[in-house]
């Protein structure tokens, strides 16, 4: 048997193949009924509409984060304010000046920076 026809015969048997692959896939298209046809469409149209709700839903929550993270922002800003006071109390403090100049600087009482010195030394010990 030379080259040409063992790839005639291979092809034959792939053509073959195909055949039957295509009968068994046409056997099986056949078998699926309308009736569950049609149930498979009202299952995704269903689908389609949870998912469009959930889509609703999670947009409002994004919205709701953003409306939160505003609201917030402020507050941290205010936090981080205080903590730059405190550091910038201590260091004027070890630059050796005294609790008035540290308030004017600061724009905080004299009370203010008395309470950071005081609790700063507190932690330092």
């Amino acid at each position: 048997m030379n080259t040409f026809e063992l790839i005639c015969l291979l092809s034959l048997v792939v053509d073959i193949l195909l055949l039957f692959a295509f009968y068994y896939l046409y056997r099986k298209i056949n078998v699926i009924s309308p009736q569950k046809i049609d149930l498979l469409i009202k299952t995704i149209q269903e689908t389609k509409i949870l998912t469009d709700e959930l889509q609703k839903i999670l947009d409002k929550k994004l919205q709701l984060s953003k409306e939160i993270k505003q609201y917030l922002s402020p507050k941290q800003q205010n936090n981080n304010s205080i903590i730059d006071n405190k550091t910038k109390v201590i260091q004027l403090y070890k630059k050796g000046l005294d609790i008035q100049d540290i308030s004017r600087h600061t724009n905080l009482t004299q009370g203010e920076v008395e309470l950071i010195l005081s609790i700063a030394t507190q932690f330092k010990n």
